[in-house]
């Protein structure tokens, strides 16, 4: 064979010493090989070792007041768990040191050769080291909190516990950086509304003057005679000049104190409710939160302290509109037709009623004009059919005969039977207004906000009943629900407290921190924005390109949004979207389901115009029952990325839930 014949050849050549050297040669050759194999092997063990000790070394870092001996555990825990037993080399304890803000760790390897071992190479010794400073860079923090009702009891003590277990957490770690003002943090509770501090009631970014659309807007459409459209349009021009600090102005307390605005503000119009757009014009200045006076109960009480005497009697018996006492669902607070206190001396008496034709006849010279508004007493019993507490309508006037009905131009009310005693009937247009001014009479006076809502507009004289600066209108104490009524109604939370380096001051505020109202996340949100951005309303926070410098919003609630609807009026209460008939919200649907689907599409839209300025976005989604599932879904997209949103069913969990928060934002990074 000619390979056979080749090799014979080679083996007897003289030069036989080629085939020696060609072997000396294939040694280091190897050799070489091998070396670059094991090589190669050692410095992926390396890389995966820096990693690892890097992990260590954050981890053991953000646990703040560690011994070295619980540093050295923490963080043999944390590499451990990045590089475990089965990986390629026998790792030995890290040494860990620390000296002032820095944490030092050094991790040896041995990593087995394979071909190396020809020259006696068993093990290559691989090193890594790492430095992490501790407190490099600033960090800005929004805690954006829950404080409706439905967190009332144990539920806010657990908030409170695990607000204060992250403050506390942040600021120690703080206190290692060499940075002017490492750390500040701003609380931000919210419910039905955000409450920005009553001390900015003259700040530039106010609408102190009445500019914006929505400034007064019920009331000045109201006043002219105007009614909301299907769209919550006002059918006349509001204008300007009449706005919520005026009218807060011109009331006064029971006891004659001034009623100033507690500090909630109004969402602005869209879009604006969901951006940071700078306050400096009519749209995009805040409308100070002032709840209308709504309709007079009808169905009030027939004694109270606001009563008027009957005829002179010494019986107290309401008549007309009051504002009643105690309980009632409208936010009534103060007199639609006039003042109690200024009841007319003298009732028209009734000479005749005939429950078959249903018609009244009076003692008086004439009847009253048709559409007058009457309100009915006797010392017997009423005519059957009438009630005490309400008013009534003149229709059909004819000489000394009439009827009524139970509204302006209605159908006649059909009268079951005559009544006894001395019936008599007070005309509304003879009462003062409950402000004083003369500008509240006439064949107008007496109507009231029902009659308007229902688009019978209201007295030309405008304001009459809220009074002026100079004649303050009396409130009367009212609840709507279990909420306090008035002009600063579901204004329940404590105010903002901007980014501060305070520590005592942020622990106060979460401490001050009670749970009642409605819940209007989105709000929230954006307020928490607010404190975090350089510019107005607050202006504490750093520029968005400072260098190291990181801007964190934690949003954390334990329901969806909500709204309360209603089917009458208005269809809701007033809240931050006044009344939904405005429709402010894109929809004046009475639906719960359509509100709260509204005011999502509305947080959503503002949790990503807030990640879109750099802001890191935490989310808390603390015990939401599962019929509120939409609101799991809303703040899970509202986080940053899945690992920033967390869902707590227990109070301890909320404590674990904030802890992480705490760890993950600590101010730590990699110096070396």
């Amino acid at each position: 064979m000619p390979l056979v014949r080749n090799l014979r050849k080679f083996a007897r050549e003289g030069g036989g010493n080629v085939a020696l050297l060609f072997g000396f040669a294939l040694i280091p050759l190897v050799l070489g090989v091998g070396a670059a194999i094991d090589y190669g092997r050692a410095l992926i063990v390396r890389e995966r070792l820096q990693d690892a000790i890097d992990s260590a070394g954050l981890a053991a870092g953000s646990w703040v007041g560690l011994s070295p001996a619980e540093m050295q555990t923490k963080a043999q825990q944390y590499f451990n768990a990045n590089y475990p037993p089965e990986s390629i080399g026998t790792v030995g304890p890290l040494d860990v040191s620390s000296n002032g803000n820095e944490i030092h760790i050094e991790a040896t390897a041995q990593v087995p050769t394979t071909i190396m071992r020809i020259a006696n190479f068993d093990n290559l010794s691989v090193k890594a080291e790492t430095t992490i400073a501790v407190g490099h860079g600033t960090v800005e923090v929004a805690l954006v909190l829950d404080n409706s009702g439905s967190m009332a009891g144990s539920k806010i003590e657990s908030l409170r516990q695990a607000a204060t277990n992250l403050v506390n957490t942040l600021f120690a770690s703080a206190q290692y950086s060499k940075e002017p003002e490492p750390l500040k943090i701003a609380v931000v509770p919210f419910a039905a509304s955000v409450n920005v501090g009553s001390q900015y009631e003259d700040a530039g970014w106010m609408d102190t003057n009445g500019e914006g659309t929505y400034n007064a807007y019920e009331i000045k459409c109201f006043a002219n005679g105007g009614t909301l459209n299907g769209s919550g349009n006002c059918s006349v021009s509001v204008g300007t000049g009449t706005h919520n600090f005026q009218l807060f102005d011109s009331l006064k307390t029971s006891n004659g104190d001034p009623i100033a605005w507690k500090g909630c503000v109004e969402a602005r119009p869209y879009p604006y409710d969901v951006n940071d757009a700078p306050a400096n014009n009519a749209q995009t200045k805040f409308v100070p939160l002032f709840a209308p006076d709504e309709p007079d109960n009808w169905t009030c009480s027939t004694s109270g302290s606001s009563a008027c005497p009957f005829a002179g009697s010494s019986t107290s018996t309401r008549v007309y509109n009051g504002a009643p006492d105690g309980s009632y669902q409208y936010n009534n607070y103060l007199p639609d037709a006039g003042d109690p206190d200024s009841c007319p001396t003298e009732f028209p008496s009734l000479s005749g009623v005939n429950s078959g034709t249903d018609i009244l006849t009076t003692s008086a010279s004439a009847a009253p004009s048709s559409g007058t508004p009457l309100v009915f007493q006797s010392t017997g019993s009423l005519p059957g059919g009438i009630s005490t507490n309400r008013a009534y309508y003149v229709i059909n006037p004819s000489g000394k005969t009439f009827k009524i009905s139970t509204s302006k131009n209605g159908s006649a009310l059909n009268i079951t039977s005559n009544g006894s005693g001395t019936i008599r009937y007070a005309f509304a247009a003879n009462w003062t207004c409950q402000s004083g001014s003369a500008n509240c009479g006439g064949t107008d006076f007496g109507k009231s906000e029902q009659i308007g809502f229902g688009g019978g507009g209201v007295p030309n004289a405008k304001f009459c009943k809220y009074g002026t600066p100079n004649s303050k209108a009396k409130i009367a104490n009212q609840n709507v629900s279990s909420y306090e009524g008035g002009p600063n109604f579901l204004c329940t939370t404590t105010p903002i407290t901007p980014l501060t380096t305070n520590k005592s001051t942020v622990l106060s505020a979460i401490n001050a921190m009670q749970a009642k109202g409605m819940t209007a996340i989105g709000e929230g949100a954006m307020w928490g924005w607010r404190t975090l951005s350089p510019g107005e309303p607050f202006a504490e926070g750093r520029a968005y390109n400072t260098d190291n410098n990181q801007k964190v919003l934690i949003l954390m609630t334990d329901g969806q949004n909500t709204y309360q609807t209603r089917s009458t009026f208005l269809k809701s209460w007033y809240q931050i979207y006044g009344y939904i008939a405005r429709g402010q919200l894109g929809t004046t649907s009475t639906n719960s389901s359509t509100i709260t689907a509204a005011m999502n599409a509305r947080t959503l839209e503002a949790c990503n115009n807030i990640k879109a300025a750099g802001i890191v976005v935490y989310t808390v989604a603390f015990q939401i029952p599962g019929d509120e599932a939409n609101a799991l879904t809303l703040l899970q997209a509202c986080a940053s990325d899945e690992d920033k949103y967390f869902a707590p069913n227990t109070e301890s969990e909320l404590l674990v839930a904030f802890n992480a928060i705490g760890q993950d934002i600590s101010m730590l990074r990699v110096a070396k």
